[in-house]
């Protein structure tokens, strides 16, 4: 089940699974995790990801999202992703965008799979994939 939980509440278990799903030198700030919208992957009590997003200007940003590695390949992070993605557009996003590093294989097989499509900004850094989901375009189709 997935759910979106007041961030204030949950800083603590957020930063939790965030460390368990990144290495120490990946570690995010819990300011961010707290200043974003939030969405929980429970297995029964027990959360197991996370995805933390923000709106800006008409765009959804994913700043970032983990499964714990226990609970990998099972399309928890798509499910994630998906939940995000319904909040983005029932927010009035235009877009919604991401990035992953290239040898992240589990997280672009997750955004491909919902529709997302590389995206080359000038400003992308090297050894990182730039995602973008348009749903303007989607909307008139």
């Amino acid at each position: 089940m997935i759910r979106i939980v007041d961030t204030s509440d949950h800083d603590d278990e957020i930063a939790a699974l965030d460390a368990a799903c990144f290495t120490r030198e990946e570690a995010y700030p819990v300011s961010i995790i707290a200043a974003s919208e939030c969405w929980v992957a429970l297995d029964g009590d027990d959360a197991i990801g996370y995805a933390v997003a923000e709106t800006r200007d008409g765009a959804a940003y994913l700043d970032r999202y983990g499964v714990l590695p226990s609970h990998a390949g099972r399309g928890i992070g798509k499910r994630l992703v998906r939940a995000w993605l319904r909040w983005a557009r029932r927010n009035g996003a235009d877009y919604a965008w991401t990035y992953t590093v290239e040898a992240n294989a589990q997280s672009i097989n997750a955004l491909v799979g919902c529709g997302f499509r590389a995206w080359r900004p000038e400003w992308a850094r090297h050894g990182y994939c730039v995602w973008r989901l348009d749903f303007v375009a989607r909307r008139g189709a």
